[in-house]
């Protein structure tokens, strides 16, 4: 898999100094504003081309290397009072807008409390450092949700702290989504929410704890899979042979995992399990990260190489050649995580990605390693 030195890298040295933008609305408010811009080049394994077609069904979509803009995002904090912010943040992507978060928040001081409602990732989502996304990541907790959300601290002391958080909204609805950046095999995944008729609402619940550096979590949420969209469409006629499970109107819905964090003396650590059932579908993954962290080091303000292992199994359905939501997935990534200045950063990934199709005439059916550059630049 060939390897291309981006020319940009060499003017990523330089300083940029610039101050936070707020502007005062027509109707007094006062507005922060913010955004970036990425770009990316991407390759995934093996030559692209009609030439190198070798016959195989499948082969990824696209394998020619290529450079574009991955995503710009405007971001706006709009000011209400010491107490109630309202945040949106726009995404750019191609010739599609979307409004990707639009979450309200409303601070309670005297009840070490605070109140969120609008739309947002769950609210176990964990910040990222990598560009690509923990499989049990993409698969739980990376699409959108509309909730709303009450958060308790219960602070022991200056070092221990402590957090509850509960979240009701309308269930998000079944869809698929890329595994990194090539897209042609796509994963079973919790989508950005939209209205469906039938919906159902789900419950989530969080506690976490933090002390000199050590953050453990534990979550679990609940609901009813959409009749009939989750478990008709997207179960029973999308799973090859889910109907031989059982009774196929099922909605049985529930996911529940933990976290472990450790961040200390620059190096991060973080473990992560989640388990689910949809109706007769269980599916259970799991993701190991590393990584550490050198200062001021080659004109750079942080390089910090990162290693992840991901696995996300689809339980009691036998993986099918054909249909990519049934198989299971193991990722190694290699990532070198380089923040140049406060605006400027580069990430430079490698994914070692392995798939159990149902295809037992090779070791490794899908030839669809990838490697990403991104160029990113916020304000």
């Amino acid at each position: 898999m060939k390897r291309i030195a981006i020319v940009g890298l060499a003017i990523l040295g330089s300083e940029v100094a610039l101050a936070e933008a707020t502007v005062v609305s027509r109707s007094g408010l006062l507005i922060k504003i913010g955004g970036e811009i990425e770009y990316e080049f991407v390759d995934v394994e093996g030559k692209g081309g009609f030439s190198n077609t070798d016959g195989s069904t499948l082969r990824p979509s696209q394998r020619s290397p290529y450079i574009a803009m991955d995503e710009a995002s405007l971001k706006f904090d709009v000011i209400y009072s010491e107490n109630l912010e309202l945040f949106l943040k726009y995404k750019f992507s191609g010739s599609e807008a979307t409004l990707d978060i639009s979450l309200a928040t409303y601070k309670l001081p005297d009840w070490g409390a605070r109140i969120e409602f609008g739309k947002d990732e769950p609210i176990v989502a964990p910040s990222r450092k990598t560009e690509s996304y923990p499989l049990i990541g993409t698969a739980f907790w990376k699409g959108r949700e509309n909730h709303v959300a009450f958060f308790k601290n219960m602070d022991f002391g200056e070092q221990f702290k402590t957090e509850i958080g509960l979240s009701v909204g309308p269930k998000r609805q079944f869809g698929s989504d890329d595994v990194a950046e090539d897209k042609s095999f796509k994963m079973l995944v919790y989508d950005d929410f939209e209205a469906k008729d039938g919906q159902s609402e789900e419950w989530g619940l969080s506690l976490k704890g933090e002390y000199e550096g050590i953050l453990a979590q534990g979550f679990y949420y609940q609901g009813r899979l959409i009749d009939d969209f989750d478990w008709k469409t997207s179960l029973s006629q999308a799973i090859s042979d889910y109907d031989g499970l059982g009774d196929e109107t099922d909605k049985t819905h529930y996911w529940y995992g933990s976290r472990l964090e450790y961040n200390n003396y620059n190096v991060h650590f973080r473990t992560e399990y989640i388990k689910s059932k949809d109706g007769l579908l269980p599916r259970v993954g799991q993701y190991h990260q590393v990584s550490y962290q050198f200062l001021d080091l080659a004109g750079t303000k942080v390089i910090e190489p990162l290693f992840r292992y991901d696995v996300l199994n689809v339980d009691k359905v036998l993986p099918v050649n054909g249909n990519s939501l049934t198989w299971d997935r193991e990722m190694k990534t290699y990532a070198l995580l380089v923040k140049h200045t406060d605006f400027i950063t580069s990430k430079i990934e490698y994914y070692d990605i392995n798939e159990r199709t149902g295809n037992k005439a090779s070791n490794k059916p899908v030839v669809d390693d990838q490697f990403v550059y991104q160029f990113n630049l916020s304000f």
